[in-house]
């Protein structure tokens, strides 16, 4: 993919997953162009594809993220591969023939995590594979009535966006009260919506470089994890703090009293009020079920209404000890390589990606509405 295939490439995207034939796609092709061509680790070998009918036109496209990764302590360069998308009488064609493009080639680490079951049986047919547990989300709510009216606008702005629009001009002069009214009297009777104390736990906001070495720690745990370089995590996160449906992206880590070593890391984005989504919950050996506890109750103080997650292997039994946790299916985590570390670690729950390193943060998964 080049430059000059922006404007064909977001009118595909648009029409094939926001189900819009035609409209301006200035602001797309600028986040097109900032996603697929800003990676300091781009190079001509790693780039998006596109694939062109015999009319020139573009009729098949998949995007791709260059991620450094380290297998067994080895840096092993890694792609996220998203928005997998064709279109016309030869998309059959464009798409078989972009399926076909990794076949044949070595590759370190390929993987998606927002695949749907039709491209999950497309990395089935080159020899990929799908992860369960990475497939799901979690959910807890705090604050009903509002994690509802957050729900309702999320809806509106998908699907009636002209509405949602006007409604966002004024919204919480109207709700708030009522909603804050209902939510206290909810959590007064249903105490298990609140969130549980840690006061042993000590939460402080950093910033990335900081944040980026404490994770690289605590992450060590893993046999396959991001191996987050200076240029490319600054990168991930001015990418993840360009999108305004998420909300402020927010680094922390948390200490036990009297340490000096932060015993977990966590990365998330959103504003108080609303829904907040938890790119990263990073824990030490032994510490997983303090470090969910000390997130979800760190959330809650701050007067968020829900969070969602990722679940991921070394979470997964901390996350289900919480009350009120819900987990749901959100899109197949799908994999490929021809590293046999990798698919050994991958299937005994010994690989890390997700969040930050993942396309969580992207605007494309939840922006730019039909």
């Amino acid at each position: 993919m080049t430059l000059d295939d922006l404007p064909q490439v977001s009118r595909m995207f648009l029409s094939v997953f926001r189900g819009r034939a035609s409209g301006r796609t200035g602001e797309l092709e600028t986040y097109l162009q900032a996603l697929c061509f800003g990676s300091p680790l781009l190079s001509q070998d790693n780039g998006s594809l596109v694939h062109q009918a015999p009319d020139g036109a573009l009729d098949g496209v998949l995007l791709s993220i260059p991620m450094s990764f380290l297998v067994d302590g080895r840096p092993v360069l890694g792609r996220l591969l998203c928005s997998y998308m064709s279109f016309g009488r030869s998309g059959l064609r464009a798409a078989a023939a972009l399926n076909r493009h990794f076949r044949g080639v070595p590759h370190g680490f390929l993987f998606s995590d927002t695949s749907s079951a039709q491209s999950s049986g497309h990395w089935r047919a080159a020899g990929g594979e799908t992860l369960a547990v990475e497939s799901l989300d979690w959910q807890r709510v705090f604050r009903p009535m509002a994690a509802l009216e957050t729900r309702l606008r999320v809806r509106l702005r998908a699907h009636l966006p002209a509405i949602a629009r006007f409604l966002s001009a004024s919204p919480s002069a109207l709700t708030a009260p009522l909603t804050g009214l209902v939510d206290r009297a909810l959590r007064r009777v249903r105490k298990s919506l609140r969130a549980p104390e840690t006061n042993s736990v000590r939460i402080e906001a950093v910033d990335t470089e900081r944040f980026r070495k404490a994770a690289d720690d605590l992450l060590s745990r893993f046999r396959v994890r991001p191996n987050w370089l200076a240029g490319e995590f600054s990168w991930l996160c001015e990418m993840a703090g360009r999108n305004p449906d998420l909300g402020d992206l927010h680094l922390e880590l948390a200490f036990e009293q009297g340490a000096a070593a932060p015993f977990a890391a966590f990365a998330y984005c959103g504003r108080p009020g609303g829904r907040v989504a938890v790119l990263n919950l990073i824990a030490g050996v032994g510490r997983e079920d303090l470090a969910t506890a000390a997130l979800l109750g760190h959330l809650d103080r701050q007067g968020f209404a829900q969070a969602r997650g990722i679940v991921n292997g070394a979470n997964l039994v901390a996350l289900q000890m919480q009350r009120r946790m819900t987990f749901r299916h959100r899109g197949f985590f799908c994999f490929s390589s021809h590293d046999e570390a990798v698919r050994e670690a991958a299937r005994s729950g010994d690989l890390y990606a997700g969040g930050l390193a993942s396309e969580s943060w992207s605007r494309l998964v939840t922006g730019f509405p039909g």
